[in-house]
């Protein structure tokens, strides 16, 4: 996209290769299912387990005697995922500020999704019905715009995870040669940008205009 950009409509000539990539490119989004639809499947299945875990809690809250153990471990996972980061090791000291800021992220993540499930359940919860699991599903279901952020941090973390792993290994075997020097400098490029969608990601859970964006759209649709 970027190299046609550059090339304006000399690009779209055919005797340049540029068109047939940007249009072979583009299946990339498609080809195993739209993108949309996957981050909805990344967001809602992700969820799943971390939802399970705290209805395990919830039911515990309601017999706290018998319960008491899983209440304790909760409280003292909460806890420690407030004030403590997980460990992400690299081999190269070079590399440590970016595996530092990398483990907030993870914290930060682990965080945001526990308070998007609360949120889910409080709305569900102001909704009329009996099934209580049913309501928070359709709650979460329609929370796209939460659903797309943060599969989009889930995204970036398991990118950035791979880079910096690539990286490591790079600056331990590349010995000065100029084609590692620069996807050394391209990762670092990468994992400082995917840092700030991620931090952009998670802010934007709780401030947005989203409710503004669906007003807009349905004026336009007619709706």
């Amino acid at each position: 996209n970027d190299t046609l950009q550059i090339y304006g409509g000399q690009g779209y000539f055919t005797r340049d290769p540029y068109e047939r990539m940007m249009r072979d490119a583009r299946i990339n989004m498609i080809g195993e299912g739209a993108n949309d639809v996957l981050k909805a499947f990344i967001a809602v299945v992700g969820m799943r387990g971390v939802g399970e875990h705290l209805k395990g809690v919830l039911d515990a809250l309601k017999h706290p005697l018998s319960g008491f153990g899983t209440l304790w471990t909760f409280g003292r996972g909460r806890l420690a995922a407030r004030f403590s980061s997980p460990e992400v090791p690299v081999q190269s000291a070079s590399l440590h500020p970016a595996a530092h800021e990398l483990s907030g992220r993870v914290r930060d993540f682990g965080i945001a999704v526990i308070d998007a499930l609360k949120h889910f359940r409080k709305k569900a919860l102001e909704k009329s019905g009996a099934d209580e699991e049913l309501k928070i599903m359709e709650v979460v279901l329609k929370s796209q715009y939460m659903q797309e952020r943060l599969a989009d941090a889930a995204c970036d973390l398991y990118a950035s995870s791979c880079t910096l792993a690539r990286l490591d290994h790079l600056l331990a075997s590349s010995n000065g040669h100029v084609e590692a020097q620069r996807d050394i400098q391209s990762g670092r490029y990468f994992l400082a940008l995917a840092n700030r969608r991620i931090k952009q990601n998670l802010a934007a859970l709780w401030d947005h205009d989203d409710a503004l964006t669906t007003a807009t759209a349905n004026v336009w649709l007619a709706k």
